[in-house]
């Protein structure tokens, strides 16, 4: 929305990525709106790997065969319109975004590398130069939100962030947003799971990891902003009647285990015991029914003139 209010005119390429299915669904169970807001917008989403994804190809020749590549030109002028294209596109997601395990990581993968770029008909001459074409090489921008921050920074400066790195053009700013902790998720999960270390790759750590291992051709043309940290907060609701204390509870307690990422086992080893419910109701007891979070941002620029 803020992009819009700075360039009401200039034509946007969004790009997302994203292996799971329920996701794709709500994210684009969103964009009616944003079509109303910016009709000279190209949103692309595609569950190939970061490395694979300016590109839109897949690096496993086999795969690439089976890519699935399908565009929706939403008919209509209307958020209402729009929404009804969006949310009724089920048999196109679940023949492309289905997922496989990679035989030699045991990691998810997709089964079918896809891509489903979705615009407004009634503007598409507007836009057309930016709608990915399968038979064209694509250099694509992406910036990204890094939700893996769970693993070591060593897998996800290789996995995210030097593939993000190597296709900025000589202006290039990548953004790196993600969860730091020393918040009510990191309570939380001292209390229920003291052995897990939830945010192990800090900012400053990705960039020393960065600074040791890229070439120092590489390095000469980047500029690493410091990190800066900013909450936000689950807001409380009315809790005049049971029904709706119980909704903030189930909030305050689905999304810490989503933002800590924790997985069905550890949750369901937490709910049996029980101890989960004292833990989150003096949660909100001590915090006036608010959950707390903490992301820190940080950029990456390309070809500065002068650097910090």
């Amino acid at each position: 929305m803020n992009c819009h209010k700075e360039f009401p005119y200039i034509p946007f390429f969004v790009m997302a990525k994203e292996i799971s299915i329920e996701d794709v669904r709500l994210a684009l169970e969103k964009l009616s709106d944003r079509f109303i807001e910016h009709p000279n917008m190209v949103f692309t989403i595609t569950n190939l790997y970061f490395s694979e994804a300016a590109s839109l190809q897949s690096n496993n020749p086999k795969k690439q065969k089976k890519m699935k590549w399908n565009s929706l030109a939403l008919e209509g002028n209307s958020s209402y319109e729009f929404n009804n294209q969006l949310t009724n596109i089920e048999d196109l997601l679940k023949d492309s975004w289905t997922i496989d395990e990679d035989p030699v990581t045991h990691r998810a993968s997709y089964k079918n590398p896809s891509v489903l770029t979705i615009y407004r008909k009634d503007h598409e001459n507007l836009v057309d130069r930016y709608i990915p074409n399968q038979t064209e090489s694509n250099e694509l921008l992406l910036t990204t939100e890094t939700k893996t921050y769970l693993i070591p920074e060593k897998k996800k400066v290789d996995f995210v962030i030097k593939p993000m790195i190597d296709i900025l053009n000589k202006n290039g700013k990548l953004v790196i947003v993600h969860s730091c902790g020393n918040d009510s998720v990191s309570k939380v999960i001292k209390q229920l799971w003291p052995k897990e270390n939830p945010y192990p790759t800090p900012a400053r750590a990705i960039i020393k990891y960065l600074k040791k291992t890229l070439p120092a051709r590489k390095l000469d043309d980047l500029v690493f902003h410091k990190p800066v940290k900013f909450g936000y907060k689950l807001k409380p609701i009315p809790d005049d009647n049971n029904s709706i204390a119980t909704s903030l509870f189930s909030a305050a307690w689905n999304n810490i285990v989503y933002v800590g990422q924790m997985n069905s086992e550890q949750i369901n080893q937490a709910q049996e015991d029980g101890k989960y419910v004292e833990v989150i109701e003096n949660l909100l007891e001590e915090n006036d029914n608010t959950v707390h979070f903490n992301n820190e941002m940080f950029v990456i620029e390309k070809n500065r003139i002068f650097k910090p």
